[in-house]
């Protein structure tokens, strides 16, 4: 027997529109980025939101992926064209369990850049999927002393939001 379970509900008059990143941490609680609007939503188990955060800028700006860590430190991946060097540039952010912004890295040259995946090792080193114009020059790019950026060649170096 299988269950469903509506967690939440967001149309484009709440500012949350297309979600597409999701990720559960040890105690159920569940996280969900907002493609359309870089926004991200921490939900307890019953499905009440217990945190929003947006780091939308002026631009058009998405949310592609989150991770979870064991310590409740969520990582958040996308792409902006708010900040930044180029046309697009990756995003990568860090948010403690209470939804407070730890840091917050941009990275790019002047060509489009964009962030499609994260995960984080036990020891939340932080390894971010990346594909665009520029990526060769970000290969290692340096996130803080321990946490290191990763791409992934792939054939297409184009994508339109």
């Amino acid at each position: 027997c299988t269950q469903t379970k509506v967690v939440g509900s967001w149309s484009s008059s709440a500012g949350f529109r297309y979600p597409y990143g999701i990720e559960i941490d040890s105690s159920d609680n569940i996280y969900v980025t907002d493609y359309y609007n870089f926004s991200i939503r921490k939900y307890n188990t019953s499905g009440t939101i217990q945190w929003q955060r947006s780091l939308s800028g002026i631009q058009f700006d998405s949310g592609e992926s989150i991770a979870v860590g064991g310590s409740g430190n969520s990582y958040v991946v996308g792409a902006t064209q708010s900040d930044g060097a180029g046309n697009s540039d990756i995003v990568v952010a860090k948010y403690n369990a209470s939804g407070d912004i730890q840091w917050q890295r941009n990275l790019g040259e002047t060509a489009s850049d964009y962030a499609t995946s994260v995960a984080i090792d036990g020891s939340e080193n932080v390894y971010v999927g990346a594909f665009g114009s520029s990526v060769g020059g970000l290969s290692g790019s340096e996130l803080n002393s321990t946490q290191k950026v990763y791409e992934y060649p792939v054939t297409n170096s184009k994508r339109t939001a």
